[in-house]
């Protein structure tokens, strides 16, 4: 009990001992005590009710992460340009990276290309989703510290890469925080497929374009000659 309830009971049994002529005539000593009970409990629940609500920060917290295959719906896988730090689209002989099929597919600098990168997938919950809203996630290249960004204007918002070094910073994120724009809506469309918009700038996903060795960037779900559904696989 603390000093201000410790008061308030003292005050409480001096008006009731000013008064003891009063009440004396009205109740027993058993009734006294039980008003006097039921008085504490009622005060006790006003002062505390206040603390009772628990309040969900608006925001996204790290769920579970998946390694993944991914390539889009063309079969074109996704490789790594370490020089310009973007993600290709690449059409690969018999789907597997060689140096051999990289000279033969693109005239990028073939020591700049890894191979066919995977993708560490981690999934958030957040408060207030609705159905249609699709899974929060983000996307890193397995085994580096590169995650897709989504980042510029509602008008022509991009894709690129950026270094994230300290991952727990990604572990909750802020609704309204600058790191929003790593997360992506997975949204499932079809067997294995799936599709990646933007929190940050609804309507915009993740696409590669039709032409074969282009970057991986930002379009819309109409854009003529861009593809914005993926074959995602767990690994």
């Amino acid at each position: 009990m603390s000093h201000r309830e410790t008061a308030r009971l003292i005050t409480a049994l001096q008006r009731m001992k000013d008064n003891e002529k009063i009440l004396a005539t009205e109740f027993d000593d058993t009734e006294l005590i039980c008003m006097m009970v039921d008085s504490r409990v009622n005060e006790v629940s006003v002062l505390r009710e206040p603390y009772q609500t628990t309040k969900i920060a608006p925001g996204f917290s790290l769920s579970r992460t998946v390694e993944c295959s991914i390539s889009d719906i063309t079969q074109k896988s996704l490789v790594l340009n370490m020089e310009s730090q973007e993600l290709l689209a690449i059409a690969l002989q018999g789907g597997r990276m060689y140096n051999r099929d990289i000279v033969r597919c693109t005239s990028v600098n073939r020591d700049s290309l890894s191979g066919s990168v995977q993708l560490s997938l981690s999934t958030y919950q957040a408060p207030m989703l609705t159905g249609d809203s699709g899974l929060p996630t983000t996307l890193r290249v397995s085994g580096s510290d590169l995650y897709l960004c989504c980042s510029g204007s509602l008008i022509k918002p991009s894709l690129s890469l950026k270094v994230v070094k300290n991952k727990a910073v990604l572990s909750t994120i802020e609704a309204e925080s600058d790191n929003v724009c790593f997360l992506f809506y997975k949204k499932n469309t079809g067997f294995s497929m799936s599709s990646f918009e933007s929190v940050r700038f609804p309507t915009w996903f993740i696409g590669t374009a039709s032409a074969d060795r282009k970057a991986v960037g930002m379009c819309q779900a109409t854009a003529q000659g861009h593809n914005i559904h993926f074959i995602v696989k767990k690994i």
